[in-house]
C-alpha cells in the first residue's frame, strides 16, 4: 500500500510540474503579440524593386509612422485559422510524410529492418551512422529549404531509438545538421537573395563560407556524439527517457522481438529506401518546392501500398491513420504562423526592424559586425522566413555597413549566422516547431538541450565576424 501511495504522489507531483504544451506556448505568444500591437507604434517602409535580386525590398529612407492598428481579440483568434491556411503546403507535406512512414511500419518492414540493422550497429558503428546521417542533413541544408527536411525526422528518430539513443538525438541529427549547412551555405537561394539585395556578386565569398561550414559542422557533430556517449553510459539521463518509452514503445519492443524479415518486407523496405534516396537526390540537384516534395511522397505512398500488399480499402484506411499520426505536428505550423500574422496586421514589424537597425548606429565600428549578428538573430524571431528577413533587413543593414566601415559581405555573413542559430530556438519558426512536434519533443525540452550548442555557435560566429572584419572580407 505504501508503494502504491508513493507512486500516486509521484504522478501527482509530475503533473503539478508538467511543462506547458507547445500549442499553449504558441497561443500565449500570439496573445503577447496582440498586446504589443497596442503598445508599439505602427510604422511602415515604402517598398521598391531591387534590380539585383528582383524582389520587393524596403527603402531604408522611407520609414514613417502610420495610424495605430491594434489587433482585436476576434482578429487574434482569426489569426490561427489564417495561419493554418497560409501554411497548408507544409501541413500537407507533414501529413503525407506520416502516411508514408505509417504504411511502411504497418507492414512490419520498418521494425524488422531496424532490428536487423541494430544487430550490426554495435559499439562505435552507431556513431558512424549518426555522423553519416548528420552529414547528409547538412548537405541538404546547404540548399536552404528547411521545410523539405521534415520527412526525414521520423526516420532519424526511429533509427536513434533502435540503436539505444533518444528522440532528441534523432531530431538534432536533422535540425542541427541542416542548420550548420543553411547558415554557412554557399549555394542557397537565401544567400543569393541576401547578396542580391546587398548588390554583391552571386555566390561570392565562397572560400570563407566553406571553411565556416566545416567548422560549424564539426563542432555540432562532436556535440551530438558526446551527448550520445552520455546516453550509452546511462539512458535515464535523457530528458526524453520516459516519454520515449511511451511514444516509441512499439519501436523499442520490436527492436527486441522483431517480426520476421520476410521477402515482402525486404522489398517494401528497399522500395522505401530507393524512394528516400530519390528524394535526397532531387533535393540536392534541383530546387524543389514543398508541393513537389509532397507529390513525391504521395507517389511513394501509392507504390508502397502496392508493394506492401495493401488492398485498396486497407490502403485508404492506413493512409489516413498515418496522416492522423502527424496531425499535431502539422497543426503547430499554423499556430506558429499566427504570431507573425498578428504582428503584420498590427503594422509593427517595420517599427521593430527600424529600431533594431537604429541600435547598430550607436555601436563602435569595431564591434558593429557582432552587433549585426545579434540584431539579425532577434529579427529572426519576428521574421522567421530566411528570404523574408533578407528582404526586410538587408536594405537597411547593407548601406549601414558602408557607413561604419564593415564590408557588405560581412553583413551577409552576420545575417546568415544570426538567422540560422536562433531559428532553432524561436517558436515562431514554423518548420522548426513542426519538426519537434512531429517527433513529440516539447519546445522547452529542446531549448534546454540546444542552448549549450547555441552558445558555442554564437561564440564561433563572433570569431568568424571578427576575422571577416579584420581581413576586409569582400569583394566589398
Amino acid at each position: 500500500m505504501q508503494n502504491v501511495s508513493a507512486e500516486k504522489d509521484h504522478v501527482k507531483k509530475k503533473k503539478e510540474f508538467s511543462l506547458p504544451d507547445t500549442i499553449v506556448i504558441l497561443l500565449a505568444l500570439t496573445f503577447l503579440a496582440t498586446v504589443l500591437t497596442y503598445i508599439i507604434p505602427a510604422g511602415k517602409f515604402d517598398m521598391v524593386k531591387n534590380a539585383a535580386s528582383g524582389r520587393d525590398v524596403v527603402d531604408p529612407a522611407t520609414f514613417h509612422f502610420v495610424e495605430q492598428r491594434p489587433v482585436s481579440i476576434l482578429d487574434m483568434f482569426a489569426a490561427v485559422p489564417k495561419g493554418l491556411i497560409q501554411t497548408a503546403n507544409i501541413m500537407v507535406l507533414t501529413l503525407f510524410c506520416g502516411a508514408v512512414f505509417h504504411l511502411v511500419t504497418h507492414t512490419g518492414a520498418m521494425d524488422a529492418g531496424l532490428a536487423a540493422a541494430m544487430k550490426k550497429l554495435s559499439g562505435s558503428k552507431k556513431y558512424i551512422l549518426v555522423v553519416g546521417m548528420m552529414l547528409v542533413s547538412s548537405v541538404l541544408g546547404l540548399r536552404g529549404s528547411a521545410e523539405t527536411l521534415l520527412p526525414f525526422m521520423p526516420l532519424a528518430v526511429s533509427t536513434c531509438i533502435v540503436i539505444g539513443l533518444d528522440s532528441l538525438a534523432g531530431a538534432a541529427i536533422i535540425l542541427v545538421g541542416a542548420a550548420a549547412g543553411m547558415m554557412n551555405s554557399f549555394i542557397s537561394h537565401i544567400l543569393i537573395v541576401a547578396q542580391g539585395i546587398a548588390e554583391l556578386p552571386p555566390y561570392s565569398g565562397i572560400g570563407v563560407r566553406v571553411i565556416s561550414y566545416a567548422a560549424f559542422w564539426l563542432v555540432a557533430a562532436l556535440f551530438i556524439i558526446l551527448y550520445c556517449k552520455k546516453l550509452d553510459k546511462d539512458p535515464t539521463r535523457s530528458s526524453m527517457y520516459e516519454q520515449d518509452r511511451i511514444n516509441h514503445k512499439e519501436t523499442v519492443v520490436t527492436a527486441l522481438n522483431a517480426p520476421e524479415f520476410t521477402t515482402r518486407r525486404k522489398v517494401t523496405l528497399i522500395t522505401f529506401g530507393v524512394g528516400m534516396l530519390t528524394l535526397i537526390a532531387c533535393l540536392a540537384l534541383f530546387t524543389f518546392n514543398v508541393a513537389q516534395v509532397s507529390t513525391l511522397y504521395f507517389i511513394l505512398a501509392l507504390i508502397i501500398g502496392i508493394v506492401g500488399g495493401y488492398s485498396p480499402n486497407t490502403f485508404a484506411k492506413e493512409f489516413i491513420n498515418g496522416c492522423r499520426s502527424m496531425l499535431y505536428g502539422a497543426m503547430i505550423v499554423g499556430f506558429a504562423r499566427a504570431i507573425s500574422i498578428v504582428m503584420t496586421d498590427g503594422v509593427i514589424l517595420d517599427t521593430i526592424t527600424n529600431v533594431m537597425a537604429s541600435i547598430l548606429k550607436f555601436l563602435p565600428s569595431s564591434i558593429c559586425a557582432v552587433g549585426m549578428l545579434f540584431v539579425q538573430g532577434l529579427m529572426s524571431i519576428v521574421v522567421p522566413s530566411g528570404t523574408g528577413q533578407a528582404a526586410v533587413t538587408m536594405p537597411l543593414i547593407a548601406p549601414l555597413a558602408d557607413l561604419i566601415g564593415v564590408t557588405r559581405q560581412t553583413s551577409v555573413v552576420a545575417f546568415m549566422l544570426g538567422d540560422g542559430i536562433i531559428n532553432l530556438l524561436t517558436p515562431t519558426s514554423g518548420y522548426f516547431m513542426a519538426a519537434i512536434g512531429i517527433v513529440g519533443i516539447s519546445w522547452l525540452k529542446w531549448v534546454k538541450w540546444y542552448i549549450p550548442l547555441a552558445i558555442i555557435w554564437i561564440i564561433m560566429a563572433i570569431v568568424v565576424l571578427i576575422i571577416c572584419t579584420m581581413i576586409g572580407y569582400g569583394p566589398f
